[in-house]
């Protein structure tokens, strides 16, 4: 059975982290221009100081989306879920910063801000002027 659940949960992680072209028809209420900033690939910050790479776990018999961040020279440094796996669109580091938003397929954004070496959930972030809807 765990090895079972091991197949499953890799095929899963490599499906999420080998998607190359998101789904236009899942996220229809955000432009091709929003769409395009959010990925499941290995991703860095604005300064290469942090890098992102999507991983899964399994929580309560379901799939959910894991933001590992590393540091440039690879130490991991964080780790936060962030949704189902099956909703999950992707992660965008902010341009100017080391806050992170993610995209699920409901097309909700979310902003995990980076203060004292750790990503939190901030409700009332504000969304960047270049990730709105054009």
């Amino acid at each position: 059975m765990k090895r079972i659940l091991c197949f499953v949960l890799i095929a899963l992680m490599c499906l999420v982290s080998c998607s190359k072209e998101p789904k236009k028809d899942v996220a229809v209420m955000v432009s091709d221009q929003q769409l395009s900033q959010f990925t499941t690939d290995m991703t860095p910050c604005h300064d290469k100081k942090y890098f992102v790479i999507m991983g899964a776990n399994v929580k309560d018999d379901n799939l959910v989306s894991v933001i590992n961040i590393y540091s440039d020279v690879g130490d991991m440094v964080y780790s936060f879920e962030a949704g189902n796996v099956d909703n999950f669109r992707g992660v965008c580091w902010e341009k100017d910063s080391y806050n992170i938003w993610t995209l699920t397929g409901d097309n909700t954004l979310r902003c995990y801000k980076f203060s004292d070496n750790k990503w939190t959930l901030d409700k009332d972030a504000l969304i960047p002027e270049y990730m709105l809807k054009k």
